[in-house]
């Protein structure tokens, strides 16, 4: 159950750089991720979240990935380890 009406946005960066994938965030400070396979960084993305807002603000959080309305549908019948630029980060009671 979540302790709080809020729920923090973090946006992701995904740029391809020679090979290799890096994915980076303004929204939380210290994320940072760079591996050659994407979807390996889909996955680890949610716990390194989780992490940092641990480590950066004293908080547990639930993170789920954040997709448009009309997507909703299709992401739950086709699941996807490709990292989303929108993530939803909501605090969870102590």
């Amino acid at each position: 159950m979540a302790s709080s009406n809020y729920a923090g946005i973090v946006n992701i960066t995904v740029d391809n750089r020679e090979g290799f994938w890096l994915l980076t965030s303004e929204d939380l400070p210290g994320f940072l991720l760079c591996g050659e396979d994407l979807n390996a960084l889909g996955r680890d993305t949610p716990n390194v979240i989780k992490g940092l807002f641990r480590l950066n603000y004293g908080m547990e959080v639930e993170v789920v990935a954040a997709t448009g309305a009309k997507a909703l549908a299709e992401a739950r019948r086709t699941p996807s380890t490709v990292p989303s630029s929108k993530w939803v980060a909501t605090p969870v009671a102590a």
